[in-house]
């Protein structure tokens, strides 16, 4: 009887080990090189600005701001987000100008004006959001790949995007464009996005060990100049 109740314990033990393993989550690592940020010029009074003289060293060298979806195509269950990407109000910028979300997850909005303010993220508003105060968005399901402008009340010119991927895991690359993305095995896409939307994608699978996806240069994938107005 001992010895029937020793090996149904160590069956038990095996299979809780097996599926604690299965689950256990891998690391995605890779690099990115943003894209330039695209020179904006504009009209006033119906007459065009011409520009004549190439721009300054430091603003050509900015580079447009980069989120990261992993967007789960067939995988094991995802954990709810422990943290959550935040955009920042601060000299009538959004910094970053880009996040992405899953469904049911938030994207966190931080005023750091002297005013407050009121988001508008796809026609839904967030706030009005005191001066050094946040409030949060929550990401509604919608459409696959469903890009949400994001402006603020009474301020044309600002603009970001909130990009709600499902079901996956949100990321940013660091200050020198590395990242590490943590997710549970399966099979997955890794979306490269800026404010422009998704430009680029690259398939990965998580199975028992980390996966390193390499560098990827998203200047190759830069937009077309803009003008105020288009």
């Amino acid at each position: 009887m001992r010895q029937l109740l020793r090996a149904s314990l160590l069956t038990t033990f095996s299979s809780l080990a097996f599926v604690q393993g299965s689950v256990e989550a891998a690391q995605v690592r890779g690099s990115i090189k943003a894209p330039p940020k695209p020179v904006v010029t504009g009209k006033e009074g119906g007459y065009a600005r011409t520009q004549v003289s190439a721009p300054a060293k430091a603003l050509a060298e900015k580079k447009r701001d980069v989120a990261l979806f992993l967007l789960s195509k067939e995988s094991l269950p995802i954990p709810a987000p422990t943290e959550h990407q935040k955009i920042v109000i601060h000299g009538r910028r959004f910094v970053p100008d880009v996040a992405a979300c899953a469904v049911d997850a938030q994207v966190v909005f931080e005023n750091q004006e002297r005013d407050a303010v009121t988001v508008v993220v796809g026609g839904t508003k967030v706030g009005p959001i005191a001066p050094g105060e946040s409030a949060a968005y929550t990401c509604s399901a919608g459409k696959p790949e469903d890009p949400r402008v994001v402006r603020v009340d009474g301020i044309r010119h600002m603009s970001a995007l909130v990009y709600v991927g499902q079901i996956g895991v949100p990321a940013r690359p660091n200050d020198v464009g590395y990242f590490t993305i943590s997710a549970p095995q399966g099979t997955y896409e890794l979306q490269y996005l800026t404010e422009a939307g998704i430009v680029a994608r690259k398939p990965v699978e998580i199975q028992r060990s980390d996966v390193n996806v390499g560098a990827e240069d998203l200047a190759q994938s830069a937009e077309p100049e803009k003008t105020d107005g288009e």
